[in-house]
């Protein structure tokens, strides 16, 4: 545009000198006017230079199922657009033109105007809803947290060289697919449709980079925070005493350890499938026909606060006065689960040492020295993400979590009690009209401090989900606990402290 406008400038110039000297308007042989540069347009590849695309098996452009062996299977559409960078950073696109029916290889057209000389290197991505404009610089941001019913976000790569009269990428995939058909669950009622899917783990990725690394392009997971859901609308279809649904369901997640996928319907009924075949690379996941059991979710006490809804019993508790499941904070093996007749703890073959070692705890490192690597004052992460609460982990996607110190302390401002007594009847009832929310009292494992590691100790203490920033350490990280009486026989007010988050305390649900 710029040589245009010198060209013109030019030319007005050599007219107006013309005319002073008198030069006649018309010459006897008119010169043939000088034509202005045109817009620059694309290069076009030399003539018979070919660009195709395949795509490697399990993840194609179009998602579909092979009926026969459950594999991914599909091909191109015409108008998928291709894009990407040269080895220098010049970025670079090209549209879907053709597909062969027999190979499944696209033909792609060129739509920017870098010239693909032999031996010129490019590193391109296929990840629909993506453009150019999304590129910064030699990277790219994702994010698979939320996908919707008509949107799959695939991330396929590759790297390839043009020789004289072709440039072919092969493209792999960079993530892993789950491919849910024909799931069975059992009928709460035929009217439910199905209105999520959710993906969790406690190491699950759910966002990252794809960047240009030592010339080759790799996505890099961020640290795991969120779990991937997918939203769905589904009718069931009634087969006996199960129903399933009749289109396929597919979910695209980082290639990274996933524990489970869980559905919730319109009545809130909540069905989970374990995984158990986690992949660190990627991995096409078929549940194909399987069972999701229904997994019942915490009652609801009816005591709600701000929106915030308490459930009726501790974590892992079949009764109101029963002590449930003891945790460490941000910890996701099982510490104790309370047996009749029996007050001794067991602990897994992570945490051999007990409630006085860093045994097994999530995030901590010993060496070079002793340090944690998540809720520090690097990061200063305050709450609990839900790769990181158990009770979200054994929930996902159905809304209850761990209860902030903000919840335990705007439940409190209700009607409070202290219970005196022993055992299981000693500790805080928080009543709400008819409603009661009781704390149990007798219900804390040892803590760090104690040389017993086997027994139960008096002081009802309850996790939080919260850590103060003024208690953000390197090692230690103190987390928020509410301890709700003093000696186990006594009746106290309920007070709020922290400790060590290898400590091992209760949880009582809440959802929003």
């Amino acid at each position: 545009m710029n040589n245009i406008v010198k060209i013109l400038a030019l030319a007005s110039i050599f007219c107006i000198v013309a005319a002073c000297h008198g030069e006649p308007k018309v010459p006897d042989t008119p010169e043939t006017p000088e034509t202005p540069e045109t817009p620059e347009t694309p290069e076009t590849p030399p003539q018979g230079f070919v660009i195709t695309a395949s795509i490697s098996p399990l993840t194609k452009a179009s998602l579909a199922e092979d009926v026969t062996d459950h594999t991914m299977v599909g091909t191109w559409a015409a108008g998928d657009k291709i894009f990407g960078f040269t080895a220098e950073g010049t970025t670079v696109s090209f549209d879907v033109k053709s597909v062969n029916a027999t190979t499944k290889v696209a033909t792609l057209e060129q739509k920017t105007s870098v010239e693909l000389k032999e031996g010129t290197k490019l590193h391109a991505i296929f990840c629909p809803g993506k453009t150019e404009s999304d590129l910064s610089g030699q990277t790219l941001a994702l994010d698979f947290t939320e996908q919707s019913a008509d949107v799959v976000p695939l991330l396929l790569l590759s790297t390839a060289t043009a020789t004289k009269d072709a440039l072919a990428f092969e493209f792999k995939s960079a993530v892993s697919v789950i491919g849910i058909t024909n799931p069975v669950l059992p009928k709460a009622t035929t009217a439910d449709k199905l209105v999520r899917f959710t993906v969790s783990g406690h190491e699950l990725v759910s966002s990252g980079v794809v960047s240009l690394e030592e010339g080759v392009l790799v996505f890099n997971g961020n640290a795991p925070d969120k779990f991937i859901t997918k939203t769905v609308n589904a009718a069931p279809v009634v087969n006996g005493d199960s129903f399933t649904i009749e289109d396929p369901v597919y979910i695209i997640v980082p290639a990274s350890p996933i524990a489970s996928v869980s559905a919730i319907d319109t009545k809130s009924n909540f069905f989970v499938f374990p995984v158990t075949e986690a992949a660190d690379g990627p991995k096409y996941y078929s549940i194909n026909g399987e069972t999701f059991p229904a997994v019942q979710l915490p009652t609801s006490s009816g005591v709600s606060v701000n929106g915030v809804v308490w459930a009726k019993t501790n974590f892992g508790a079949a009764k109101v006065t029963d002590m449930g499941d003891i945790y460490r904070w941000s910890d996701t093996g099982k510490i104790y689960s309370e047996r009749n007749g029996t007050t001794a703890v067991t602990f897994d073959e992570a945490h051999t040492g007990g409630f006085n070692t860093y045994d097994g705890e999530c995030y901590y490192t010993a060496t070079p020295s002793p340090t944690y690597t998540k809720y520090t004052p690097k990061d200063e992460k305050l709450v609990l993400e839900p790769v990181d609460d158990i009770i979200q982990l054994t929930y996902p996607g159905s809304g209850w979590r761990m209860p902030t110190l903000a919840d335990f302390n705007a439940l409190f401002e209700l009607d409070v009690t202290y219970n005196s007594g022993s055992a299981n009847t000693v500790g805080t009832t928080v009543s709400q009209g008819e409603n009661t929310v009781f704390l149990r009292g007798t219900a804390t494992v040892c803590a760090p401090s104690s040389k017993d590691k086997t027994t139960i100790g008096k002081k009802g203490r309850y996790w939080t989900s919260s850590i103060s920033k003024e208690n953000l350490t390197d090692v230690g990280g103190n987390p928020d606990y509410i301890q709700v009486n003093t000696d186990g026989t006594k009746a106290a007010a309920p007070v709020a402290s922290n400790a060590y988050r290898h400590s091992g305390y209760l949880i009582r649900p809440v959802k929003q």
